[in-house]
């Protein structure tokens, strides 16, 4: 079970971390992306940035975060994803989405089909 609140620690004024006590997994991560989407539409304006560990988040604030944050982080927030489908991008080859396919087979004497199919193998 996910711990529902993490500890906060303030390492310098401006710098605080997050930490769960549990080892990473998916509902550890779903857990560090709720808070932390939670924290940015609340505090967005007082933040700089916030950086992911496996098991924290690193809160980089603009000036000392107001006296208000440690008390309102929530127990239980909600994950919500953002998308339910898992959508495979295909590679593009052409000079418009990078080397041209083309110039590269010359480069590395490879037929163009040779190179896509070593290319699509799954390992």
């Amino acid at each position: 079970m996910v711990e529902l609140t993490p500890t906060i620690k303030k390492i310098t004024p401006i710098w605080w971390e997050l930490k769960w006590k549990e080892e990473p997994s998916d509902l550890l991560l779903h857990k560090r992306l709720a808070t932390s989407k939670w924290i940015w539409d609340h505090f967005e304006e007082d933040l700089l940035e916030i950086r992911h560990g496996y098991r924290s988040l690193s809160l980089i604030w603009k000036c000392p975060p107001p006296s208000e944050f440690q008390l309102s982080i929530p127990t239980n927030i909600p994950f919500k994803r953002e998308a339910e489908s898992i959508w495979k991008i295909p590679v593009c080859y052409g000079g418009k989405f990078g080397k041209d396919l083309e110039l590269l087979c010359e480069e590395k004497a490879v037929s163009e089909k040779d190179f896509i199919e070593f290319h699509s193998k799954s390992n």
